[in-house]
């Protein structure tokens, strides 16, 4: 936990945003003047003033996503002076995972960050992310998606309609499968129940034979070591910071890639009620995030990660499928996981699905061959070298 009035002093007052006392008029009139006001009516630069947000998250401290958004809310506090101040509230002790979004939106928190999985009706565009085989590079991701989402208003309008500023959105990790047993192809997985998230992914595993279970996270553990699941499909995150290496010994990337992510917004009137200079400050920290400092800040959590599964007497096995074994899978799949989301994607509001969708692949491949190593492949490496 962080020391939310370090900041303050004598000479300043504080302002905890949003004023709760009226959280549903307040954030519908604001959202109302945001949109037909225009930049004239945004606060004007006030050195007196100590903004207190409360930001809330479902990721554990010292996993990668926590490395992300904890980078993003220090750079804001230092290049704003003490004027913003992030009251960092511990996972679940506001709202539980699958309710961030709606904390955010009704104002009971002014920013946070969350799993979009938990609710996709809102993020067709972060779903992307889900479609197996796609990606396999969190840095060349996450640029993409900025980008993508910068350049299709479409796609902002999505936010703007929910109440919601987007900061970042991220890939959580590239899928691992843990099981109890080894699992080295498609067929060992006939059967088995295994907790994975995202529309994508549990498509991918159903065409396999396996079960998948919707489980939130924090839910992943006690779930394994009862036997409700056989396994699970997780990031790295899943066997280190929630546990899981400790009840389930056998850790393969199967080469899925990317499969789901986390993502960081503002309450839209929280942010519209911050001085000019203040949100300007926001922002340049936002792109810089997007643009490479995020997967930065989470690099050496995940090599912290490897050394932990490494260290552990638990885990028996931790490697990689073979290439004609990752292939099969993929070839099983085909091109429907792609219509899936395009499909689903329109249901949810984003009609332009198959322009942003080639466009975000070609912002993918771009920025692939300018991207920082695989985590995940060095962990694999370190292992076959013990």
């Amino acid at each position: 936990m962080h020391d939310v009035n370090r900041s303050h002093s004598p000479s300043r007052s504080s302002r905890r945003l949003p004023w709760r006392a009226a959280a549903g008029i307040a954030f519908a009139a604001s959202l109302a003047l945001s949109a037909c006001s225009g930049v004239a009516d945004v606060p004007a630069a006030d050195s007196d003033d100590v903004f207190t947000l409360t930001a809330i998250t479902q990721s554990v401290e010292g996993s990668p996503p926590a490395a992300i958004q904890d980078w993003f809310y220090s750079e804001i506090e230092q290049r704003s002076e003490g004027r913003i101040v992030f009251d960092r509230l511990a996972p679940n002790s506001l709202c539980p995972a699958v309710e961030i979004v709606e904390c955010i939106r009704d104002g009971r928190a002014d920013v946070g960050s969350s799993t979009p999985d938990y609710t996709p009706q809102y993020f067709p565009d972060a779903a992307v992310i889900g479609i197996p085989f796609t990606g396999q590079n969190a840095e060349a991701i996450m640029t993409a998606l900025y980008q993508v989402h910068e350049e299709f208003p479409e796609a902002q309008g999505l936010y703007e309609s929910i109440g919601l500023k987007p900061v970042a959105t991220w890939p959580v990790g590239k899928m691992l499968i843990g099981t109890k047993i080894p699992v080295t192809e498609t067929g060992d997985l006939s059967g088995l129940r295994i907790r994975v998230t995202g529309e994508g992914p549990q498509a991918a595993f159903g065409s396999v034979g396996a079960n998948p279970v919707a489980l939130p996270a924090s839910e992943a553990y006690e779930a394994a070591n009862t036997g409700v699941i056989d396994g699970v499909g997780f990031a790295m995150d899943g066997p280190v910071n929630f546990g899981l290496m400790e009840v389930l010994g056998y850790w393969t990337d199967p080469g899925i890639g990317h499969y789901s992510s986390n993502a960081l917004w503002f309450n839209a009137a929280s942010f519209d009620r911050l001085p000019s200079d203040l949100q300007q400050i926001i922002e340049d920290v936002r792109v810089e995030l997007n643009e490479g400092a995020g997967i930065a800040a989470a690099a050496a959590i995940q090599a912290e990660q490897c050394d932990a599964m490494l260290d552990s007497p638990d885990v028996a096995a931790f490697d990689a499928w073979s290439p004609e074994n990752t292939q099969t899978w993929s070839d099983l799949l085909g091109d429907d996981s792609k219509d899936r989301w395009i499909e689903t994607a329109k249901a949810a509001g984003l009609t332009e699905a198959e322009a942003y969708l080639d466009r975000y692949l070609t912002l993918l491949e771009e920025a692939e061959s300018t991207s920082a190593a695989d985590p995940v492949a060095d962990c694999v490496d370190r292992f076959s070298a013990r």
